[in-house]
């Protein structure tokens, strides 16, 4: 692990957007990363002063247009709604800059593929942090070394209220939690079992609903909207069942992978036989020192993004994870449960 003073490469960025959620999460950091944080521009001209002059009396401007025309930068970070990510990343891409954007990429399919049009040679990652979780890593290793087996199913629980409604709820891009969470359980969930091709959607009383994934590969994911939890308390937690065990990952930080025991039905007589060879094995950081594992920007792969971005960046190779295409697949699957109702919605009619 390096620190910015560190690193001998690093990438000129700029970032637009220094709002709540920026300035909290995504500055902070900066310290870990390979950049040179060259200016900032935000609406909010006040704000963006402050937090220019916290950052080394950096230049700061009202708009990025005005930043692209006035500094040399390589890429651009946009933290702002996703309703400007299309007009703002279309902007950094005809400018020649590289763009990371915080998740979701957009609220339909139609203004990610504006996106991939514009995208030509530059690289584009946006920050589904659940893909990018040290846990989900750990799940994805387990995946592809076959120790887990085929997985067959994904269980995720996930507070999340699905709207129902037709191609004009979903071109208004309303706020709702369903567009700015339901994302994390969904990039989890590709992230492990590959692409996907229908979703249905059922409903139930006071909100209660459960999302159905059809993946390529033959298996299931079951989205449970956990109605009623409270965010204050843990409330995520994901299980992939294989043919020779299953893995959970609880709240982020906890990952158990349950190896298939020895077993016959009335004949065994002891849950814990003799070997390492089967039971559980157990992954969650230390939380006694202040080291980087135990903070949750790490835990729950907001510092994996961005260090991915730039590593692509600064190798000049194209993304392979939460990249446009993943960002149009998490779309479409949020498009699709707005438009079911118990109905099976296929992925290819959104196109």
């Amino acid at each position: 692990m390096n620190y910015q003073r560190d690193f001998e490469q690093r990438v000129r960025i700029g970032v637009v957007g220094v709002g709540d959620h920026s300035y909290r999460n995504i500055l902070p950091l900066l310290t870990f990363l390979p950049v040179d944080f060259v200016a900032l521009a935000d609406t909010n001209s006040e704000i963006g002063a402050k937090t220019a002059l916290q950052y080394g009396n950096i230049p700061h401007y009202e708009s990025a247009t005005k930043m692209y025309e006035n500094e040399r930068i390589d890429a651009v970070l946009l933290c702002v709604s996703p309703k400007m990510h299309p007009e703002l990343t279309v902007e950094a891409l005809e400018a020649g800059l590289h763009v990371w954007m915080e998740k979701p990429a957009a609220t339909t399919v139609r203004q990610v593929d504006e996106m991939i049009r514009a995208r030509a040679d530059r690289i584009v990652v946006i920050g589904y942090k659940k893909a990018f979780m040290p846990a989900t890593a750990k799940v994805v290793e387990l995946v592809r070394d076959g120790v887990l087996g085929d997985v067959r199913s994904i269980l995720a629980t996930y507070p999340l209220v699905i709207p129902h409604g037709d191609r004009a709820l979903i071109e208004r891009g309303e706020p709702s939690r369903w567009l700015a969470n339901g994302c994390h359980p969904t990039a989890f969930m590709l992230a492990v079992a590959g692409s996907a091709k229908s979703v249905v959607v059922h409903r139930g009383r006071d909100l209660a609903n459960v999302v159905v994934i059809e993946h390529t590969s033959g298996a299931l994911s079951n989205l449970h909207s956990a109605i009623g939890i409270s965010p204050a308390h843990p409330f995520e937690r994901y299980t992939v069942y294989g043919m020779h065990g299953s893995v959970e990952i609880e709240n982020s930080r906890k990952v158990i992978f349950q190896r298939a025991a020895p077993f016959e039905y009335s004949r065994v007589a002891n849950f814990a036989p003799s070997g390492l060879e089967s039971g559980s094995v157990v992954w969650e950081p230390q939380d006694s020192l202040g080291t980087l594992e135990n903070r949750s920007d790490f835990t729950q792969g907001m510092h994996g993004e961005l260090a991915y971005f730039l590593a692509c960046v600064l190798a000049g190779t194209r993304p392979e994870t939460a990249n446009l295409e993943f960002a149009r697949q998490i779309t479409e699957i949020y498009e699709a449960a707005i438009l079911s109702n118990g109905d099976r919605v296929q992925l290819e009619d959104l196109s």
